[in-house]
């Protein structure tokens, strides 16, 4: 509530019957408009006298040199009206109670005479825990307050009749309207178990306290506060529609902020069983592996670094996610069975190839029986937005050897910078009768089939690959390893630069800034990690 809106209401007497709709400030036109909501009844018998009396009183309150402007509008709560808002509510705000709650299991009751209004919603036993845990009758009722002048009463209650009726676990297009996703099989990592549905991470546009997605985690990092030397953690979610940063903050004492826990609402406890719970919750978190399926639920807010929306994670479940209608729905583009413009090469390493395992060294277990494709890109600068891949290649891994690679220079349309010819050793008459990226990412996506992808700092080459894939209309949702984020896990050095890295492990890498020579060095540093995987 605004200060204008408390210093009205304190007024008592007959301004108790006008509700503040909105207050809106025109700073070019030097007004404040300002809308009052009345019975039918009282407004008709206030007369043009009365609203102006309304507004001088407004004016007072304001004591300001702009032009207060007032408008008065008829509430009449009617039933129906009624019904109907509240669902629109639903729908906007509440997806998931919109889903699972029938428009005619809600009962309306309007008495204009004791200005009430009441409202009874019968739903299943699960929807009621739902409607429970976020405060939905509450939510409800603090929006029929600002839209109607009688007083609301909202109940929930338990229907045995809408238990059969509602299926929970009803299948996935039915919510892919509202950009809903189907998941089940949610199991507790941290914070409450989530009982809503997540929506599709493309519906992310604006700031939001009660956001639920869901997708595959990736790049889990722990890092410590500056500030505060508290440790938190931050990841990738992904689903079929897009990626979004998330942070979460382990619990820790204090009050809530910006999307921490707080053990303020828990029955106080000694050091030792808060220190046990923590390092609980603590594990549970490091638990989580790269491209396991999880819901989440948290606070969308903008990073005051990057300016994009991440969201603030309260809670983390395991669950099993249903991404094929999404897909479906999408209609992306499939590999066709042959290559068109560029196609893969066996892999010509074979001697040095025998040398990197040496005799004593296994096939980490975790490369044992499976594929991977590790890329990389070069590109005419570092604005993931508007800069274009230059040259594209990617090396497949079969069993814990290299076997395949798959390059090609790239026309970007656009000269190239000499510090990047400087860095890479591409001029512009290298790429001058390079395809582009449109005519060569079928073969791209052909070659890394469904193999997980990988890549040294991931995020930023992956960037490139998603817009080339949305430009063509492929999709790219292979799981991803990022082999510094891997690295920073299990060891300790300097920093994780590829360099680096190959230095640390003896990998040779030459030429560096050349996509197939940053991508076999890769590949060999993915197979040293991979045994700590």
């Amino acid at each position: 509530m605004n200060k204008f809106t408390e210093k009205f209401y304190a007024l008592g007497g007959e301004y108790e019957k006008l509700k503040v709709e909105s207050v809106v400030i025109d700073k070019k036109g030097g007004k404040i408009s300002i809308a009052f909501l009345g019975l039918p009844e009282y407004l008709d018998a206030l007369g043009a006298d009365g609203r102006e009396r309304i507004r001088r009183a407004a004016e007072d309150i304001l004591a300001t040199f702009f032009q207060v402007e007032t408008t008065f509008k008829k509430a009449y709560a009617d039933a129906e009206n009624i019904r109907a808002r509240i669902f629109d509510f639903l729908n906007s705000e509440y997806p998931s109670a919109a889903i699972g709650i029938n428009a005619a299991n809600a009962a309306v009751t309007v008495d204009r005479g004791a200005g009430t209004v009441s409202v009874e919603i019968g739903t299943d036993g699960y929807m009621k825990s739902y409607a429970d845990s976020v405060r939905l009758e509450e939510k409800i009722i603090e929006f029929l307050s600002a839209a109607y002048f009688e007083t609301p009463r909202v109940k929930f209650f338990v229907d045995e009749n809408a238990e059969s009726d509602y299926k929970i676990m009803e299948s996935a297009p039915a919510f892919i309207k509202n950009d809903t996703i189907f998941v089940k099989d949610a199991e507790k990592v941290c914070g409450k178990t989530i009982l809503s549905y997540p929506k599709a991470i493309k519906t992310v546009s604006a700031e939001a306290d009660n956001a639920v997605l869901c997708g595959k985690i990736g790049r889990m990092t722990k890092r410590e506060a500056k500030t505060t030397g508290k440790p938190y953690y931050i990841f990738e979610l992904t689903d079929p529609t897009g990626s979004i940063s998330a942070k979460l903050f382990p619990r820790s004492g204090g009050a809530k902020n910006k999307g921490q826990f707080s053990d303020a609402d828990e029955p106080r406890e000694g050091a030792a069983a808060k220190n046990a719970r923590k390092s609980t919750e603590t594990e549970a978190i490091e638990s989580l592996k790269d491209n396991e399926e999880i819901i989440v639920g948290g606070a969308i807010r903008q990073d005051i670094y990057s300016k994009d929306l991440v969201i603030i994670v309260r809670d983390i479940n395991r669950c099993k996610i249903d991404f094929s209608a999404l897909e479906r729905e999408a209609g992306f583009n499939e590999a066709g069975e042959e290559y068109i413009r560029v196609k893969p090469e066996k892999y010509a390493g074979e001697e040095k190839q025998q040398d990197f395992f040496a005799v004593e060294e296994e096939i980490p277990e975790f490369l044992k029986g499976r594929e991977f494709t590790v890329f990389d890109c070069e590109t005419t600068g570092l604005d993931k937005n508007n800069d274009k891949i230059i040259e594209l290649a990617a090396v497949k891994i079969k069993d814990g050897k290299l076997t395949e690679t798959f390059q090609t220079f790239l026309n970007p349309s656009v000269p190239l910078h000499s510090k990047i010819t400087e860095l890479t050793g591409i001029t512009d008459g290298d790429l001058k009768n390079a395809p582009k990226i449109e005519e060569v990412f079928h073969d791209f996506y052909k070659f890394i089939g469904k193999d997980p992808i990988v890549a040294h700092n991931i995020e930023f080459d992956l960037e490139f690959i998603r817009r080339a894939a949305k430009k063509t209309n492929f999709h790219v949702g292979n799981d991803i390893y990022d082999t510094m984020t891997i690295a920073r896990k299990f060891y300790s050095v300097h920093n994780y630069k590829l360099g680096t890295l190959c230095d640390f492990f003896k990998i040779d890498l030459s030429d560096a800034h050349r996509a197939l020579n940053d991508t076999i060095a890769t590949a060999k540093l993915f197979i040293k990690l991979s045994a700590k995987l």
